[in-house]
């Protein structure tokens, strides 16, 4: 296997098998507006597929049942993980399995460590006017009793009108020295004009700065260089994606998850937010969500300390200090439909093996010191 695909691989596996723990559900699916590619009349053509990739698709199994699906493929793994939409107390159900060179896909769905059911199809990637969209068409068996559902998928889309999209951009680069890759899937905003121009300036800001610190952490002496070569540990890694959590005319919130592999036991994994206010034209904090002078970071954090709580996930003190009503505890924010997504991640609140925690704090539990006027006040109903 290529070595960058291989480094790539080890940490993403490793990562995304614990944000499978993760309670929370992300903000609710809009499947009428995210399945708009396939109502086009303009004929389609089928591209292969990419060889590295990471998506979100929705869709329906049994046409009756919305799911939300993520997937992230290397060479023939592909895992990942879904939710079912009306059932918004449940865990995300873990998903493993291969992928060959036409597309044909079988993913073994887990609850836990336990089998409980398989998704065979075929996933393509069609391209209507230089745009490509992945779907995912087939069937869900249950492990239980053998019932078989059909599924029909589609890779998510935003549009955010006046002629504004957002598009995914991929790179990948070895670093022979440090006996290193790193892999970036970043956000673009597709347009004209100046909002797009500072949208892209601030994303392509971010990822070299993700990018140049792992280069400085993994930049090796003399010595070290000289042993590279011959060294047969796993390769560092670099492997940063995103996750569009919601997008509109107005605004768009992103959450990007950055995953590095130096060594040692396990890889790490960090998370940024990037909310972009449109009609702005700049990127939002949490401060300009909320009243001034108002006790929100408090509201926030007794919400998130709670729900945690009912998880059983760790002790009391654990929570109260990850969680607690400082600002540097909440540098990972979200607007989503129902409220404020808050991301903490491994370490932060709960051990290692727990994962990364998810909570969305409600606008009902917000309205008090939400900013008259602000980003939030049109999404609150």
């Amino acid at each position: 296997m290529n070595k960058k695909f291989a480094s790539g691989l080890n940490i993403t596996l490793l990562i995304f098998g614990l944000q499978a723990c993760k309670e929370e559900q992300p903000a609710k699916l809009n499947i009428s507006a995210t399945v708009e590619a396939q109502a086009t009349k303009q004929a389609a053509a089928t591209t292969p597929l990419p060889e590295r990739f990471r998506r979100v698709l929705v869709g329906m199994i049994d046409n009756q049942l919305p799911i939300q699906m993520e997937i992230s493929r290397v060479k023939d793994n592909i895992w990942g993980r879904y939710f079912y939409e009306k059932k918004r107390d449940g865990n995300y159900l873990r998903l493993q399995g291969k992928i060959d060179n036409t597309g044909a896909v079988k993913l073994t769905e887990y609850d836990g460590d336990k089998g409980t059911g398989t998704f065979t199809g075929k996933l393509i990637n069609e391209e209507v006017n230089g745009e490509s969209t992945m779907k995912l068409s087939g069937n869900w068996t249950s492990a239980k009793d053998g019932k078989t559902l059909p599924l029909e998928l589609v890779e998510r889309r935003f549009e955010l009108g006046g002629g504004l999209k957002i598009t995914s951009k991929e790179q990948s680069e070895d670093l022979k020295a440090q006996k290193a890759s790193i892999n970036t899937t970043t956000a673009q905003l597709a347009g004209s004009g100046k909002r797009a121009e500072n949208f892209n300036k601030a994303i392509t800001a971010f990822i070299g700065q993700q990018v140049q610190r792992f280069k400085n952490e993994t930049k090796p002496d003399d010595r070290d260089a000289a042993r590279a070569a011959d060294d047969k540990r796993p390769g560092n890694a670099l492997d940063l994606n995103y996750e569009v959590k919601y997008a509109d005319k107005n605004l768009i919130s992103i959450l990007y998850t950055t995953y590095t592999f130096t060594g040692g036991a396990h890889g790490n994994a960090t998370s940024k937010s990037f909310n972009y206010d449109l009609n702005q034209d700049k990127m939002l904090t949490l401060e300009d969500l909320f009243t001034p002078n108002s006790n929100y970071i408090k509201v926030i954090s007794d919400y998130c300390i709670n729900t945690l709580k009912q998880r059983n996930i760790s002790d009391d003190n654990w929570v109260r200090s990850g969680a607690g009503a400082k600002r540097e505890n909440y540098p990972s924010w979200n607007i989503v439909p129902q409220g404020l997504l808050i991301t903490f991640d491994a370490y932060q609140v709960a051990a290692y093996a727990v994962g990364p925690q998810e909570v969305i704090v409600p606008f009902s539990a917000l309205k008090g010191v939400i900013k008259a006027g602000g980003p939030l006040e049109a999404l609150v109903k």
